[in-house]
């Protein structure tokens, strides 16, 4: 008896683990941030032919706590190895080339607006005649006239709001080059714990194997803009078990239309939850009973293609593509079952050995027959 009781408490140690977490289901809480200024649209890309001019309007609204005035105005940029847009050192206050060449009107480049008030700025830009075949970034800046502080905080976070402007020079030249390179594909496990850091240490090139207990799984990638036009690339991200790829699960490489800039890169994150069993920002697990078919576990393939247009005509693409494998094992779950399994063999056995012994106790009391004839005598 003391066997049994020693082994349901070894059953009990290996499932603490396993069962302390539980399956609660929480719900997520969305943060609410100021919006300060916002300019609609948030960006442009335009592709145009020497001498041909772009006319463009963006609504500007304060959502600041009080009035105030602002300005827009250009500067020259450049792009970041990342994709991020910066201002060269020296800059700051210099207007990009091509409106101090004349090239650029912004109307009306001072307003005011009350609080929750918008207007409408004209932007005008003419790629000049003599511009080389390449492309051409900027930004319009929309900043306060005379900056004010409220509450301790100059205009709550929000001093200025840019946005990049990319013209791609679109005439007939051999010098027109997009080329996108896939830099790095990579899958990351945002939920990294004891559990899936033991499953890793099996692998034996465990640093180039990620391995996880439960989905979901971020898709990184980095590609690398070595052409002189900037490229908006279209995609996708194909998971399957079979290394084929048939009937797989695709994923959008690039919902958002981002532009991957010349001489520059972006970063795109994509994430597959798509699981009946995941784990939220916070750690906890949780169910999603509608997709109880879809228990992920064991080896996958994902698959990254990256097309873009070469410049030339629309129905001439490129393409490039890279493949990584991942695991997805439910230590916990399968630790859990084989534990349940062991308790139930056990509790079997225990029953059969006290039937057992019940029985031969039973059997010993019974008197025999020598035992009466001996009781009539």
């Amino acid at each position: 008896m003391k066997k049994l009781l020693s082994t349901f408490t070894l059953i009990a140690i290996i499932l603490a683990p396993v069962m302390g977490r539980g399956f609660p289901v929480f719900a997520s809480g969305t943060p609410v941030n100021e919006q300060g200024i916002v300019a609609s649209p948030t960006h442009i890309l335009e592709d145009l032919s020497p001498g041909q001019t772009k006319v463009q309007e963006f609504k500007i609204t304060n959502h600041l706590s009080y009035p105030q005035s602002f300005r827009m105005e250009s500067r020259q940029i450049s792009i970041d190895t990342n994709g991020n847009p910066y201002v060269p050192e020296g800059t700051e206050v210099t207007p990009a080339k091509l409106e101090s060449d004349g090239y650029i009107a912004i109307s009306p480049k001072e307003f005011y607006l009350e609080i929750g008030e918008s207007v409408l700025v004209t932007v005008q830009i003419t790629l000049p005649i003599d511009s080389n075949p390449t492309g051409y970034y900027l930004e319009l800046a929309v900043t306060p006239s005379s900056p004010q502080l409220s509450d301790d905080t100059m205009l709550g976070g929000y001093e200025e709001i840019a946005i990049p402007i990319a013209l791609n020079y679109t005439g007939e030249s051999e010098e027109i080059f997009r080329n996108i390179l896939i830099n790095s594909f990579r899958v990351e496990n945002p939920n990294h714990n004891f559990y899936t850091r033991l499953m890793k240490s099996f692998f034996k090139d465990n640093s180039q194997i990620e391995v996880f207990e439960y989905l979901p799984a971020n898709f990184i990638t980095h590609l690398v803009n070595d052409g002189n036009q900037h490229v908006v690339v279209t995609g996708q991200i194909f998971i399957s078990k079979d290394p084929d790829f048939k009937n797989p699960i695709t994923l959008d490489l690039n919902p958002g239309n981002k532009v991957v800039f010349m001489s520059g890169g972006r970063y795109f994150t994509n994430t597959w939850d798509d699981s009946f069993i995941v784990i939220d920002d916070s750690g906890n697990t949780q169910l999603d009973w509608s997709k109880f078919k879809d228990f992920r576990f064991g080896k996958y393939y994902a698959q990254l293609n990256v097309i873009w247009d070469k410049g030339i005509t629309d129905e001439i693409k490129s393409f490039t593509t890279s493949t990584i494998t991942f695991y997805v094992i439910p230590i916990r779950l399968i630790l859990m079952i084989i534990g349940i399994i062991l308790l139930i063999g056990l509790i079997l056995f225990g029953l059969f050995k006290l039937g057992r012994i019940s029985a031969k106790s039973s059997k010993d009391k019974k008197p025999t027959t020598n035992d009466n004839n001996a009781k009539r005598t």
